[in-house]
């Protein structure tokens, strides 16, 4: 069980990383406790938590609660952690280490639809995704620091839509936005092409695209199609990423630490 002082520090921690107006609620709180916990503490542990651009605040409070009691549950004693949350909305990591340091020794996580778009639409298909995809890397690489999001649409067919969703953690360059998406879908196209819905988590940025509307926000006018690719031989992913198809992924564990620390998360009421 985590103290009540640790409950509140992490309901303060979140609210400053994703929506000031809420931070200045608990600001006060926040860095009284913080210089409370840091005059006590002999091993520090670092915190990350964000959530999806499009969740409103109380969808963010639910993922991030869920996230922490999901990996107080499975990771007791851990040197590092982190959870995606439920259906991926929103993400929470602890550390020894500063968090946003050390995403990149995470794996990848990519989870797939077991369906396959139907063979008679499948160029038609490639170029609606592609054509979303370029547009969506370039408006969530662009966006402002603090929400590198963006979602969209478009139609493969008279009747079917393809919905996606881009985002980069809010620490990162514009250029590393842009090279971690990019990456992703370079991965999608060696491992899972033409599914019907398909999630790929890297270690700074996420993309999923499915068949019908995932998000909470409008999606923008869809972009104009594109040549389709030129096709080319499929290659086995690279062995740190994980592939699951239409399964629920558990939270990501490093070694059992040598040292106690606190673990700071909020209690489940």
């Amino acid at each position: 069980m985590v103290s009540s002082t640790s409950s509140i520090l992490l309901f303060c921690i979140i609210p400053i990383i994703l929506r000031l107006s809420t931070a200045q609620i608990c600001q006060v709180q926040c860095w009284v406790l913080l210089g409370y916990l840091w005059a006590r503490l002999t091993h520090m542990v670092y915190v990350l938590g964000y959530c999806r651009g499009d969740l409103s605040e109380e969808s963010c409070v639910n993922c991030v609660n869920s996230s922490s009691q999901a990996i107080m549950k499975n990771c007791p004693n851990k040197i590092a952690a982190m959870s995606f949350g439920d259906k991926y909305q929103c993400f929470v990591g602890c550390s020894d280490k500063n968090v946003s340091m050390v995403m990149g020794m995470y794996p990848y996580i990519i989870l797939s639809n077991t369906a396959n778009i139907s063979i008679n639409y499948v160029n038609e298909f490639d170029q609606a995704l592609l054509s979303l995809a370029i547009s969506l890397v370039e408006k969530a690489s662009l966006s402002p620091p603090r929400s590198k999001f963006a979602t969209g649409k478009n139609n493969f067919t008279k009747y079917e839509n393809i919905y996606a969703l881009m985002e980069c953690i809010p620490s990162i360059a514009l250029d590393g936005c842009r090279d971690c998406l990019q990456q992703l879908v370079d991965d999608y196209q060696t491992c899972c092409m033409r599914r019907k819905g398909v999630v790929i988590v890297g270690p700074n940025c996420m993309f999923q695209y499915e068949m019908y509307p995932f998000f909470e926000v409008t999606s923008d006018p869809s972009p104009p199609p594109l040549p389709p690719p030129v096709s080319s031989a499929s290659l086995p992913p690279p062995t740190n990423k994980t592939i699951n198809e239409g399964m629920p992924v558990s939270p990501w564990c490093v070694k059992p630490i040598q040292t106690s620390f606190i673990n700071i998360f909020p209690r489940r009421k």
